[in-house]
């Protein structure tokens, strides 16, 4: 015995679900996304106030043994 074919609105239905499957996915991919931006953008952040105070560090060092060579003449 062959199975009736589905009627166009179970089609739709089925396309429906489907469709919101693959949004709710799509979108809990964005999320991740999202969030792995915003920790590698922190990561960086970061990175770069520490280079900076490291390399301030380096200028205040050479200031003061030029001064101590140099005085203030």
């Amino acid at each position: 015995m062959d199975t009736p074919p589905a009627s166009p609105s179970t089609l739709h239905a089925e396309e429906d679900a489907h469709r919101r499957l693959i949004l709710a996915e799509l979108d809990d991919s964005f999320s991740r996304w999202k969030q792995q931006a915003a920790a590698m953008e922190r990561d960086v952040s970061r990175r770069i106030e520490r280079e900076n105070t490291e390399r301030q560090s380096g200028l205040d060092r050479l200031a003061q043994v030029w001064l101590s060579r140099h005085g203030s003449q």
